[in-house]
């Protein structure tokens, strides 16, 4: 299995020791990566998160 970025290996090793260091700030639920953070929070508090790879309009 190859991975494209340094961050997706970093991301993929934190399956394996479950380290979540991506904390909810509004019910402090955490997560392994921002990606999923980001989408929790979209999903269940209702709010809307940049994307730093997007400028916002």
């Amino acid at each position: 299995m190859g991975f494209d970025r340094p961050s997706a290996v970093q991301i993929h090793l934190r399956t394996h020791t479950q380290e979540k260091p991506f904390v909810c700030p509004h019910c402090e639920k955490t997560y392994p990566s921002s990606t999923n953070l980001n989408r929790h929070i979209r999903q269940v508090h209702k709010v809307e998160v940049p994307n730093p790879g997007h400028p916002q309009t």
